[in-house]
């Protein structure tokens, strides 16, 4: 509904509009109803700031104000002091309020023209733009393979087992196994033989002096021909057939540039302490285990091999007409 006898046009097609046109209205006290309200703030535009006496008719809200609206049972009236808009007493201004669906009842008082007046509904914002659509999940990671299981409990040592504690009696015992020759102490000193200048069985080897200078005895050790393995000498050992090792609690094996070697048809074990670890350095020079000969290796237990290098094949272990099997060994 709009003023009666107003001057009212149409909502224009940008906003909802309720307009005066400033003319008094006809009879004492014209009034309009302004219904189905839309939800947006309104905005009241216009010049109601009369200051005429309202004689009966004035409400006593709204002071010296010749036109007031009635919101809900509220009060707004222009005589706001800084004449800024149509305001309760209680200095809410009805610019920006909110009455959707609400009753606006509009009382004006004709005595004389006032400038026009509007009420307006500004339209609503735009809807927020859509979302734009989740990337899609990744696909899940496949499970992961389940863990390998742990080897079986080492069984106890027995008394067939020997225990090793440095790589010097770890090749001692494989000669053993294997029956090999072993190198003579020397006569005077009982520890490893030398000549007179300091050379011992490996260099005589090496260098081929056994023919030459094997059989002389340099310093009352001995000659190399009867200590040394290389030059005929030493001590033949019946092979035993086979070995059970236990390595030492926690122990570091420093292989010193040599591998070690299982070479004849005999039967190797060697395993870690049980909950202990082992670990087989090469230390970048040499392989960790040759097997050939018909010889079967058994490592197992928490043994680790680390540095070895070799120029061909087999940088930790290589098998030539032997077999090895490991068993929790990295």
């Amino acid at each position: 509904n709009y003023p009666r006898g107003a001057g009212s046009k149409r909502p224009t097609s940008r906003r909802s509009l309720a307009r005066g046109s400033g003319l008094p209205g006809d009879g004492p006290r014209p009034v309009c109803s302004i219904v189905n309200v839309p939800g947006n703030p309104l905005v009241v535009e216009g010049g109601l700031n009369g200051t005429g006496g309202w004689g009966k008719e004035k409400p006593p809200e709204c002071g010296k104000a010749k036109d007031y609206f009635k919101v809900n049972g509220k009060m707004y009236c222009s005589n706001h002091p800084d004449l800024s808009g149509i305001m309760a007493r209680d200095g809410t201004s009805l610019t920006g309020i909110v009455v959707a669906g609400a009753t606006i009842k509009w009382f004006s008082f004709p005595e004389e023209p006032k400038p026009p007046w509007k009420v307006c509904w500004p339209p609503p914002s735009p809807p927020p733009p859509p979302s734009p659509p989740s990337s899609p999940s990744p696909p899940s990671l496949p499970p992961s393979p389940p863990s390998p299981p742990s080897p079986p409990p080492l069984p106890p040592l027995t008394p067939a087992t020997q225990l090793v504690e440095t790589v010097d009696q770890l090749r001692e015992r494989l000669k053993d196994a294997e029956g090999l020759c072993t190198d003579r102490p020397g006569a005077l000193s009982e520890g490893a033989w030398f000549d007179g200048e300091g050379d011992g069985c490996d260099e005589y080897s090496s260098n081929n002096w056994c023919d030459e200078q094997g059989s002389t005895d340099f310093n009352g050790e001995g000659s190399a021909k009867d200590h040394c393995c290389a030059c005929g000498g030493g001590d033949d050992r019946a092979p035993s057939g086979s070995a059970s090792l236990q390595l030492q609690r926690d122990a570091l094996f420093l292989l010193g540039g040599s591998e070690l070697s299982c070479t004849t048809p005999i039967e190797v074990s060697i395993r870690s302490s049980p909950g202990s670890t082992a670990i087989m350095n090469a230390e970048g020079v040499s392989r960790h285990f040759l097997v050939s000969g018909g010889c079967r290796l058994t490592l197992e237990g928490d043994i680790t091999l680390i540095n070895g290098r070799a120029d061909g094949d087999g940088g930790s272990l290589l098998i030539e007409g032997g077999e090895a099997v490991l068993r929790g060994v990295t």
